[in-house]
């Protein structure tokens, strides 16, 4: 199973289903799908024919097409942002990069961790809010191919290296799933989607929201956050017991021995000593 922390705002989606594939430029790590971009890489260059002399390569056609295809899209919205401005502006090879990317693709990121306090304190709300436990292997997740790449469920690799991309590595797959090693806690696995597969699409400054509709049947659990509010936690538990069963409500609490977060019932279903003396908090 794989989880995703919501805030305690998001309960909507317990009701609508609706998920957000979020596009790499607006994610909080700023090297999200921020490569380090040459539009011709040392290896492509050795690719192109040697010209007549002998001292240099030949540009090609080919070279010509793949360095626009790959750049047009982010040099586009670089020159609408800068629409109605005078003088000269440079462009950025590693912002047009990701721009493009930022244009096809979104992103979802799952744990594989229901019980990560980080993870619970930085996007749960303070344990305020709730986090979702998925079915991987439901048919939600199962590989997308889209400009002839597949788009698969991965774990992320925690590197300190930055992908190096160019135009000829443009759809390298690694890209979607390196982060620096300080993201490791999250145990982060990544779903992609091209955004124009989205069930929904809201206005949102310069990134708009696009949702996508998550089955019910891939939805196997919801957890409540111990400091979510009681009147939140009453609602919440109605819609879940409603739209999933009561089965799939679990709650967590504070380990009395160490700094560690409960969930009751087990979701591995393996009962402790501590929890057969009366430590078990039933969800009412």
């Amino acid at each position: 199973m794989l989880y995703k922390y919501f805030p305690m705002e998001r309960t909507e989606f317990l009701s609508n289903r609706l998920m957000r594939f979020t596009q790499p430029g607006d994610f909080n790590d700023p090297f999200e799908l921020h490569p380090s971009f040459d539009l011709l890489s040392k290896a492509d260059i050795a690719d192109l024919p040697p010209s007549p002399d002998g001292k240099g390569r030949i540009l090609t056609n080919e070279a010509l097409q793949r360095m626009f295809s790959a750049i047009l899209p982010g040099m586009q919205k670089q020159l609408n942002q800068q629409a109605g401005y005078a003088g000269a502006f440079m462009l950025d090879n590693n912002r047009m990069a990701q721009q493009t990317f930022d244009s096809k693709f979104g992103i979802l990121c799952l744990s594989e961790k229901p019980d990560s306090l980080l993870m619970w304190a930085h996007y749960a709300s303070n344990h305020r809010g709730f986090v979702v436990q998925f079915d991987e292997a439901h048919p939600f997740f199962e590989a997308t191919t889209f400009e002839e790449q597949s788009l698969v469920l991965t774990k992320v690799e925690y590197s300190y290296e930055r992908p190096v991309l160019s135009t000829s590595t443009i759809n390298s797959q690694h890209l979607y799933y390196r982060k620096s090693p300080e993201w490791s806690y999250e145990h982060e696995w990544r779903l992609v989607k091209p955004l124009k597969n989205a069930n929904s699409v809201i206005d949102h400054n310069e990134f708009p929201r696009h949702l996508f509709e998550v089955p019910r049947e891939a939805i196997k659990g919801v957890i409540i956050g111990q400091a979510m509010p009681h009147e939140l936690k009453v609602r919440l538990i109605e819609v879940v017991g409603t739209e999933f069963g009561s089965g799939a409500i679990f709650q967590t609490a504070l380990s009395k021995e160490t700094y560690s977060l409960e969930i009751h019932p087990p979701l591995d279903g393996v009962v402790t000593p501590a929890m057969r003396n009366g430590r078990i908090y039933e969800a009412r």
